[in-house]
């Protein structure tokens, strides 16, 4: 018998190691550090492993390859990271709001204005950052053929990395006035129908005007109102033309447009009154499906027992993410999606303020789909809550929820002082963190997070579930956005993407005409360069 012979790990190349290290895991890179002095030195060192740990902790994935070399990338992502933590941004010059106009953000940076012709204005925030130029363009109503009888009520939503614009529309109008709608599908650039649209337009089964929209990869959803209690929620394949997805329910007393999201290509999440139902599409279908009965989830996630709001309806809807669902062609990275997180925003009543949000880890939920089987596809709060869960209370009368930026959680608050400050107050994920210790719910941390803690506004009610070894943890900070900084007249935040924000403000010349002005992000070093270079482009 041949004797088996023991090889030590460290004796393989260090390029063998190099290539097996950007293979794991990051939480496990971390814990081998920890374990080998001499692969913590390897990773210390590699350029390759520290731009993959560098990615990792900002939650961030890499780009397509381009003209960037790994170290460019690795500088690129700690100017990133530094001008999100320091709140880096220029401010360009204003574009108007005309009246009685329609504006709406988008994912990757984008935003909309509907004017009362038809016409469609979009802007794209710049990305001194990630090598993005600012652009401004107009699709006309003769850009997109549309007749004067056709009326465009919204721009559903964009998609630039597919050069994808969904647009409803009126379809048709019946004699005895009731209208019927459909949705166009165009290209973001010419405004013609989208080559890669097989029809084009889609139209709407129902009656009632569609409530809300968005862009999943090839999916379209499209969520629509029967009645106070009768919601209908419906996928398209964008490409094929074909409705692979129809979901009919009342989801309890009170229901909300934004009672979805997306896990993954094939699995989307459902709000209930007092649970999650995930639901799983097949986004190649060639047969429209009929409408779901509640019972055919595939995973059923239940929430936490509202016990002091048994007197009041509990409305339970999402915040939506900036992110785009396709990466971007032309940048080095953009955030992760796979270990990105959502939000829910709880509030009691169809009117009332939110009362708290709860922060959900995407891989967690995913994990226990894997879980999911016929005899169990339900799981309790205490069964799946603690595995990357956060409730956050937050006063409603001072902050307000923008959503989620990859791993990011953001509120925005106004200082009640002369001042009038900004606060963004950010939750991030960390799915690479690992706990020692179990902090009982409800007491705040005194060790690990104390740091952070020690930044947060008194009002924060904190709520910490954190155990050992596979907890995402949730790390707050709060960046203060001083009024030196903001433009003058602002009023509020119009855009927030993974490049910067938009400002609405009270024109300086009239104040009944709104403005709003583009803030991209940009590295420390460069903001002179920048602010120098916005302010050529506005005299050319």
């Amino acid at each position: 018998m041949a004797e088996i012979q023991n090889i030590h790990l460290c004796s393989f190349p260090e390029e063998l190691l190099i290539k097996i290290l950007l293979d794991v895991e990051l939480r496990d890179i971390l814990a081998i550090k920890r374990a080998c002095r001499l692969l913590a030195e390897l990773v210390e060192n590699a350029l390759e492993l520290q731009y993959k740990v560098a990615l990792g902790k900002a939650g961030l994935e890499n780009g397509p390859p381009g003209n960037l070399t790994t170290a460019e990338r690795l500088e690129k992502v700690k100017q990133y990271q530094d001008a999100w933590h320091s709140m880096n941004f220029i401010v360009g010059d204003p574009f108007e709001l005309p009246p009685h106009s329609l504006t709406k953000s988008h994912s990757g940076g984008v935003y909309s204005l509907l004017t009362t012709v038809g016409d469609v204005k979009l802007y794209r925030i710049s990305s001194p950052i990630r090598g993005r130029p600012e652009q401004h363009w107009t699709l006309t109503r003769h850009d997109m053929d549309l007749s004067r009888l056709v009326q465009i009520i919204s721009v559903c939503d964009v998609d630039c990395s597919q050069d994808l614009v969904v647009l409803l529309h009126t379809d048709s109008i019946n004699i005895v006035g009731i209208r019927s709608y459909a949705i166009h599908l165009r290209s973001a650039t010419t405004g013609a129908q989208h080559p890669l649209a097989s029809r084009r337009k889609l139209k709407l089964p129902h009656k009632e005007a569609m409530h809300d929209s968005s862009i999943y990869g090839d999916i379209v959803a499209v969520v629509t109102l029967q009645s106070q209690t009768k919601l209908h929620l419906l996928l398209w394949n964008w490409k094929s033309g074909t409705m692979i997805f129809h979901l009919e329910s009342t989801f309890g007393a009170t229901i909300s447009p934004r009672c979805y999201t997306f896990v993954d290509e094939q699995h989307i999440m459902v709000t209930g009154r007092s649970h999650l139902a995930v639901y799983r599409f097949h986004p190649a279908a060639t047969m429209a499906f009929h409408p779901l009965p509640s019972r055919d989830e595939v995973c059923i996630l239940q929430l936490p027992s509202f016990s002091s709001f048994r007197a009041a309806a509990v409305n339970i809807h999402f915040n939506w993410s900036q992110v785009p669902s396709v990466m971007q062609p032309g940048i080095p990275f953009q955030n992760d999606l796979a270990n990105s997180v959502v939000m829910l925003q709880i509030s009691l009543g169809r009117a009332g303020p939110p009362c708290s949000y709860l922060c959900l880890s995407m891989s967690a939920v995913r994990s226990y789909i894997q879980q999911a089987s016929v005899q169990t596809k339900s799981f309790t709060w205490e069964q799946w809550g603690p595995m990357g869960s956060r409730m956050i209370i937050l006063s409603p009368t001072l902050y307000q929820a923008l959503g989620t930026l990859g791993s990011r959680c953001l509120f925005i608050r106004r200082s009640a002082g002369a001042g009038d400050e900004l606060h963004l107050v950010s939750y991030e994920c960390h799915p690479w963190a690992v706990g020692d210790t179990h902090v009982a719910e409800g007491q705040a941390a005194q060790t690990t997070f104390m740091d952070h803690l020690s930044t947060m506004p008194e009002e924060t009610a904190v709520q910490y579930s954190v155990f050992a070894d596979y907890v995402h943890t949730y790390m707050p900070y709060r960046v203060t956005i001083s009024r030196e900084k903001l433009p003058p007249g602002f009023r509020e935040l119009g855009l927030w993407s993974e490049d910067g924000f938009a400002f609405r403000c009270r024109s300086a010349s009239d104040d009944d005409v709104d403005v709003m002005h583009l803030a991209p992000l940009c590295p420390t070093e460069q903001l002179s360069v920048v602010r120098a270079g916005i302010h050529t482009a506005s005299s050319e």
